[in-house]
C-alpha cells in the first residue's frame, strides 16, 4: 500500500492555516558532462544517449534542469526540495517563478503523472542542508526521495529534506 501520495507542500500549509513561502535557492541547466553517477542512473541518460533520442556526447544541450527551493511555515523553514527535471520533456519548467508556483503543482498541471516510486529515510543532516533549514549540523531529518514516471520514463527526481523536530507524515487509510 502507498504510505506517501504526491503533495503540494503550499496547499498542505495553507490549509493548515499556516502562512506559506518558497525561496528559490538556485536553478541551473545541467547538460549531460555535468551528470553524477547517481542522476544518470535515475534518468537511464546513458541508455537513452544510445537510442539517439539525445546524445551523452554533446555537453551543451541540456539534458536535466535543477532547482532547489526552501519551504517556509510560518517564517521557519520546514522543507529544502533539490529537483531534477528532464529538460526534453518540460523545456519550459526552468523559466517559471517557483516562489510563486509550486513545483508539484507545475509538474501535475504539465505532464500527467503515470506512477512514481519513492524511499523515506532519517538522515543527519549535512552542513548544508543543516544552514538551509536552520538546524544544527547532523541534526535529525526525514528525507523523502522520489522518482515520478511520465510516458514510461522518469520525469523527476527530487529529494525532499525535513527538519525533523518540525515536520511529519501523515495520511489516512
Amino acid at each position: 500500500h502507498t504510505f506517501v501520495e504526491v503533495r503540494n507542500i503550499a496547499q498542505d500549509l495553507k490549509s493548515a492555516n499556516r502562512d506559506y513561502q518558497a525561496q528559490v535557492v538556485s536553478k541551473r541547466v545541467i547538460t549531460a558532462s555535468m551528470l553524477d553517477d547517481e542522476l544518470r542512473r535515475k534518468f537511464a541518460i546513458d541508455s537513452v544517449a544510445t537510442t539517439g533520442e539525445r546524445s551523452a556526447a554533446d555537453s551543451s544541450v541540456a539534458v536535466l534542469y535543477e532547482v532547489k527551493i526552501i519551504h517556509f511555515a510560518d517564517a521557519q523553514p520546514i522543507q529544502f526540495e533539490e529537483r531534477w527535471v528532464d529538460a526534453q520533456k518540460l523545456p519550459e519548467f526552468i523559466e517559471q517563478d517557483f516562489s510563486i508556483i509550486n513545483t508539484s503543482e507545475y509538474l501535475i498541471a504539465k505532464s500527467p503523472l503515470e506512477r512514481g516510486s519513492y524511499t523515506i529515510q532519517a538522515l543527519a543532516a549535512p552542513d548544508e542542508i543543516a544552514a538551509l533549514l536552520q538546524i544544527a549540523p547532523q541534526s535529525p531529518t526525514l528525507v523523502l526521495s522520489r522518482q515520478t514516471y511520465s510516458a514510461g520514463k522518469v520525469l523527476t527526481f527530487v529529494k525532499m529534506w525535513h527538519a525533523g523536530e518540525r515536520y511529519q507524515f501523515s495520511g489516512e487509510l
